[in-house]
This record gives structure tokens, C-alpha cells and sequence, in this order.
């Protein structure tokens, strides 16, 4: 007799939240630097408030670039990866576990979950708000995620040495 099982965990593509990074970084980069030239046009304005302004104009421009130039750098791995998984999930070739799920474990640190656990002798870790390097979103929210002992079947992929989970399903 087949299982039934239940959707928790779904992998979601985060391309569009890869992409908006840079459009963010670069509209603040544009008010920065029309803010700065705006008050430098105009000397009426009080000298210290003035140079106050353009002090941190110049403090978001500054930030921004550097958040750019760390975007253009990082951005092609992150889009390569995320290529991969979609083609993987296009062309089923995930690896699928199923079994009881042992050794689970949920720490916080920094205002980061991060949740460990072991099905069938293989070990999992998946950070809940992590998005950049787990690119997989919480469906549906239960207290505790996952249960010692349940039944779960997990379909992963593994690049470069890390499990990337696109889907848990509990047994009903």
C-alpha cells in the first residue's frame, strides 16, 4: 500500500530577489549622488546642516557601491546555481529519501534558525531564513518544523558538497 504524504518544505526560486539587489543598491546609489549635487548647487542652505547632508549622501553612496561591486561579483554564481537547480527540478534528477527522521536539533543564532536532522544515515541541515545559499521556503509553518520518529520522504541535490532540499512531504 502506498503512502499518502503532505507537502511542509517547497523549493522557491529566489532569481527575482537576486535581481532586485542591485536595483535597490543602484536607485540608492542615484538619490545619493543627485542629493549631494543638489546641495552643493545650493549654498542658502545653513552651512553645517549643508555639510551634515552631504556627509551622508556620501556615506550611502559610498555603502552602495561597495554593495554593488560585492552584487556583480557574487551575482553570476548565485544565478549559475539557481539555473541548476531549476534544470535539475525540470529534468528529475533528484536524489528522493524517505525514512524516520532522528537526531533533530533547531538553534538560533543571530536571528537565524538553523535546523539539523538525519533520515536514513544521511545528515540535513537547512537554515530557515537563509535564502541565498538554500533557496527553499517554509509552505507550511509547524512548531516544532519537523518531529523525531515521523516518517518523511525528502527529495535533494547535492552541489558542491552541499544538500540543497526542494521538498519534505510527511507521511499522513
Amino acid at each position: 500500500m502506498d503512502k499518502e504524504f503532505v507537502t511542509i518544505y517547497e523549493y522557491s526560486n529566489n532569481l527575482f530577489e537576486y535581481l532586485m539587489l542591485p536595483i535597490v543598491f543602484i536607485s540608492i546609489l542615484i538619490v545619493s549622488i543627485w542629493f549631494i549635487l543638489y546641495l552643493k548647487k545650493r549654498p542658502d542652505l545653513f552651512f553645517l546642516s549643508r555639510r551634515i547632508l552631504i556627509f551622508f549622501s556620501f556615506i550611502f553612496a559610498l555603502f552602495s557601491s561597495i554593495f554593488l561591486v560585492t552584487l556583480t561579483i557574487k551575482l553570476p554564481t548565485a544565478i549559475a546555481k539557481e539555473k541548476q537547480i531549476s534544470n535539475t527540478i525540470r529534468h528529475d534528477q533528484y536524489s528522493i529519501m524517505e525514512g524516520r527522521l532522528a537526531n533533530f536539533s533547531s538553534e538560533e543564532v543571530a536571528g537565524q534558525h538553523t535546523d539539523k536532522f538525519i533520515i536514513d544515515d544521511i545528515e540535513f541541515t537547512h537554515s530557515r531564513f537563509e535564502k541565498t545559499s538554500r533557496p527553499w521556503k517554509m509552505k507550511i509553518e509547524l512548531e516544532p518544523p519537523l518531529t523525531n520518529g515521523k516518517y518523511y520522504r525528502i527529495r535533494f541535490i547535492t552541489i558542491d558538497s552541499e544538500r540543497i532540499i526542494l521538498k519534505i512531504e510527511s507521511e499522513q
